[in-house]
């Protein structure tokens, strides 16, 4: 069933509820006022599509026209709402007062206004009158016409009857500070002060603009609550009150099963969603208990609690200033400390080394993509492609450390050690060191490269002057939204709400420019940097370049472009497609240049999909393709059987470059032989028990990884320990 035909059904559905409800007032009246009756019919008919588009918006959260057949409870939803609406119009008898007829000319004037600024501004955005109308119809636009139809009745009816009422004023201001501070303003920067480490600005720099958001969302909410008439404003009050104290709790009690963020939808038990909802359910309760037995002093009371719990939450926040200001830095003038892009766009005059890991780029995205494209692989002549490959671990953390050291990790000691450690301990790099290659480390989080080695690379800087930082006030806002409804909505809404530090960055500095800009992994970033600048050669004769970048991980925010567009625009082949244009266009500069025949170039995936359950259920396997040196653009891509593991990264590079490295069990893929082409491997899987990682579960391949069968569970377990 279309989204028109959808469409077309919600309309007979909102009509049919409409004419059922103005049929009960005509019966029920003595007298009948035509003209008022069409008007009022109307605003019945309008009112049963706006309650049906709310649904989709707030409780879907959904801004298109799903199809019924894509939801068969949808249709069913929508039947049960325009009932409800209906039989909720009956029996309130609205608009049944002697001001009635003013009233229902008000409400139509409004709307018709309403409608024709939606519809005039969706008609300069499509220049298409069919495409106009469509939009109209949307979920998004009927919500904004709704709320335009009701604020203006409101502020129609305060022009007509006057601010009568005075002695809710502390009640309103009150509970629109509660909500403006427990939802907005004390989740922001609790989160933003003791995670500093995650996000790359600084509070000092940002914080009056969620002062400002928490200011805006406080004078906005009392503003329209006192639009509304005494009753309905207090009990708008007390839903507002018992709505943040239960928000509150959720924050405070219930948040101890949330998972790292990292883009991915999250799943919860159903159980577990089902108490949730039932502990809020009860507490709600228990807040109208209290109220109902508070008879005298209900009001007094919940303004009374909302300016405790603001001060509680505001006490807090500034609880944790004083550590925060002690970790950052104090000279905002600097970044300090990180990889940059110098050197990205360059290559050596006589040995390259590059290695490109596309973050999650699993070989089943790769064959979706070769189902729709046959000839995708097309430019990677030269290569030899190994679908059969195992990483070590299901997570970027520790898979990148471990690519570049072979050194396991189960949070045993503090990740800093273990990272230091394992880099010192590598004879890798020492005779990286001594062979004459430069190294270029391009990571985005230089939190993964062991201190020795990171100071040593030649993209790395001490000390970048920043030149110009645009903080985005939309952006900081959206941050509050994000991080407030992430933390304080039941465990079903949570997933509307996820983000990683990385969206976090993006939303509250629009733009920062350094001296010397710092590397991000941003495939259509850097993709469009490499199309203006172009490779040139460097005046290193050897270089060794490791390049890790977004790839296929989610959010899913690239065309098959290469472009960067919005998450709902844009479907996770697209992605899959979309990164590799960096690639395909960095080895077409190569090819040239004429460097393209003599490099070793290595594309890979730190991981394969990974997954948030206890166990797996299906394989997953990295992306590796190697082209050795010597090997050009008349070469064919080459397909290998041979059982390629992650550890046989280094070995792999260090053959390529002449290096006696022979740590480990990694193989020089190059170089295999006999039995070595088949081999068991294993793979650490990130245990995930309630939302928390746990323990790494040792999985045995034996055979080809790519069918599940070959992949035993076995009972080998290593816990993480107390520094996870």
């Amino acid at each position: 069933m279309s989204q028109a035909m959808t469409l077309f059904i919600q309309i007979i559905l909102t009509i049919l509820g409409g004419t059922a409800s103005i049929a009960v007032l005509i019966a029920r009246r003595k007298s009948k006022r035509e003209l008022s009756l069409i008007f009022l019919w109307m605003l019945y008919v309008f009112y049963n599509l706006w309650v049906i588009n709310v649904f989709r918006l707030m409780l879907l959260f959904d801004d298109e026209i799903p199809a019924y057949s894509e939801n068969k409870y949808l249709l069913v939803a929508d039947i049960v709402l325009v009932a409800a609406v209906s039989v909720f119009v009956c029996l309130t008898k609205t608009m049944e007062t002697k001001q009635g007829k003013n009233e229902k000319t008000a409400w139509c004037i409004i709307l018709m206004l309403g409608g024709i600024v939606c519809f005039v501004k969706l008609l300069r955005q499509y220049f298409h009158l069919n495409m106009a109308v469509y939009g109209l119809f949307q979920p998004d636009n009927i919500g904004r016409l709704g709320l335009i139809v009701l604020l203006g009745y409101l502020i129609y009816e305060k022009a007509v009857h006057g601010l009568q009422d005075k002695h809710s004023r502390a009640l309103t201001l009150s509970v629109s500070l509660l909500v403006s501070v427990t939802f907005f303003l004390y989740p922001a920067f609790e989160t933003l002060l003791t995670n500093a480490d995650e996000f790359d600005f600084s509070m000092n720099r940002v914080w009056y603009m969620f002062v400002l958001f928490g200011v805006f969302v406080f004078i906005v909410s009392a503003v329209v609550m006192y639009l509304f008439p005494c009753k309905k404003r207090r009990i708008l009050c007390f839903v507002l009150w018992a709505v943040s104290i239960c928000a509150y709790i959720q924050g405070m009690l219930f948040n101890n099963r949330l998972f790292l963020m990292e883009g991915k939808k999250q799943e919860w038990s159903e159980e577990l969603d089902q108490f949730n909802l039932i502990v809020w359910a009860l507490c709600f309760v228990l807040l109208l208990g209290l109220c109902f037995l508070a008879k005298k002093s209900r009001w007094k009371m919940i303004a009374a609690t909302s300016v405790g719990l603001c001060l509680m939450q505001i006490t807090g926040i500034l609880s944790v200033v004083p550590s925060y200001q002690k970790h950052v830095s104090e000279n905002s003038a600097f970044y300090q400390n990180y990889l940059s892009t110098q050197g990205l766009y360059e290559a050596a005059s006589e040995d390259n080394v590059v290695v490109f890991v596309l973050d999650t780029y699993d070989v089943d995205f790769l064959d979706q993509v070769l189902e729709k494209h046959p000839d995708f692989l097309e430019p990677l002549a030269g290569f030899i492609y190994y679908p059969d490959t195992v990483s070590q671990f299901s997570r970027t953390f520790p898979s990148i450390p471990y690519m570049l050291t072979g050194k396991t990790y189960f949070y045993e000691e503090p990740q800093s050690e273990y990272i230091d450690k394992s880099f010192a301990g590598c004879s890798f790099w020492d005779k990286l060191k001594k062979s004459g290659y430069q190294y270029y480390l391009f990571e985005e989080d230089e939190n993964m490269i062991g201190k020795t080695i990171l100071t040593g690379a030649a993209n790395f800087i001490s000390q970048g002057h920043v030149r110009d930082e645009e903080i985005s006030f939309s952006g900081c806002a959206m941050t509050a939204v994000k991080i407030g409804c992430y933390r304080l909505f039941p465990y079903v809404f949570k997933n509307y709400f996820s983000y990683t530090s990385e969206d976090i960055n993006d939303m509250v500095v629009s733009r920062r420019i350094l001296d010397i800009p710092k590397y991000e992994g941003d495939d259509a970033l850097i993709y469009q940097q490499l199309k203006d600048s172009e490779i040139t050669i460097e005046h290193d004769k050897k270089a060794f370049r490791f390049i890790h970048t977004k790839g296929a991980h989610a959010p899913y925010t690239m065309n098959e472009k290469g472009e960067k567009v919005k998450e709902e625009n844009c479907t996770p082949i697209q992605q899959y497609i979309g990164c590799m244009k960096f690639v395909y266009e960095y080895l077409s500069q190569m090819k040239q240049l004429g460097i393209y025949e003599k490099s070793t170039i290595i594309i890979t995936a730190d991981h394969g999909e990974n997954f948030v359950a206890e166990k797996l259920s299906q394989n997953t396997n990295p992306i590796l393709f190697v082209k050795p040196a010597n090997a050009g653009a008349q070469t064919p891509l080459q397909y290998t059987t041979i059982s390629a593991s992650q550890n046989d990264l280094l070995p792999t590079i260090a053959g390529a470059m002449g290096i006696d490295y022979d740590d480990g069990e990694g193989l020089d893929l190059l170089h295999i032989t006999g039995e070595d082409k088949k081999r068991k491997r294993y793979h650490y899987y990130t245990v995930v028990e309630d939302n928390i990682q746990t323990k790494a579960r040792v999985y045995e391949i034996d055979g080809d990884s790519r069918d599940f069968a070959n992949w035993t569970a076995t009972q080998q377990y290593y816990e993480f320990g107390e520094f996870y």
